[in-house]
């Protein structure tokens, strides 16, 4: 008996199927590298901000040097700091306000994003998260939450805050571009990232980033392709 008939017999995989499995892991690992490397180099690895004036991928800076007035809680931080982001001093301004108007949104989106835009993550989600308590219905500030998440290691919460805003505004484009980003590159879900891309390209079809997001696409849906031709 050939020995490929006896691990058979044994209920195990075949010396052929051994290789078929190790060929569609191999397929799965170069799609993660390919797309992460696509993206990366393309400037579009980056979640896109929630905030209007920092519309796009990679944002952060773009934000920090925008200097809105952040009092509307949909803006960046007051008396922004430029490329290098708001100084500690603002940011402590803007912290004793949030403290004096507890019941204010905006304080608080304002020292969020502030928090933000120097990297301070876990922070700004801490201060975002009492900015939706008092109004949850803030896409932009769940977008800049979930992003938080992402950059935390806590992909499958910023997948929670994207369908969020998703949920109260459906043609929220950045939202749908993190989803996507989120759901491909971290979670290994191709079929979610492309069906976030796709409503992403139909939102903002002239986007600087559609034609990026469109390769990006390709290669998820040639690797689906390859990797089920491999496991047949």
């Amino acid at each position: 008996m050939s020995d490929q008939a006896k691990t058979s017999e044994r209920g195990g995989l075949s010396p052929s199927e051994l290789g078929g499995l190790a060929v569609s892991y191999a397929l799965v690992f170069v799609i993660g590298i390919v797309v992460g490397i696509m993206l990366a180099t393309s400037g579009a690895a980056t979640e896109a901000s929630g905030r209007p004036e920092a519309s796009g991928p990679s944002p952060s800076a773009r934000a920090s040097a925008s200097g809105s007035n952040g009092a509307s809680g949909s803006a960046g931080p007051e008396g922004s700091g430029g490329e290098s982001g708001p100084s500690a001093e603002q940011i402590e301004r803007l912290r004793a306000r949030a403290e004096a108007r507890p019941e204010d949104a905006s304080a608080h989106v304002a020292l969020g994003n502030a928090l933000f835009d120097t990297d301070k993550y876990e922070r700004a989600a801490e201060a975002y998260r009492r900015a939706l308590e008092l109004d949850p219905k803030q896409p932009d500030v769940l977008v800049d939450r979930g992003i938080c998440f992402r950059r935390t290691g806590d992909p499958e919460r910023a997948v929670e805050a994207f369908e969020r805003a998703i949920e109260i505004d459906p043609d929220h484009a950045n939202a749908h571009f993190n989803l996507g980003l989120v759901a491909s590159h971290d979670l290994g879900n191709r079929k979610r990232g492309i069906e976030a891309w796709q409503r992403y390209l139909e939102i903002a079809p002239d986007s600087p980033h559609a034609d990026r997001v469109r390769r990006a696409i390709e290669i998820l849906r040639r690797r689906s392709t390859g990797n089920d031709a491999a496991s047949e």
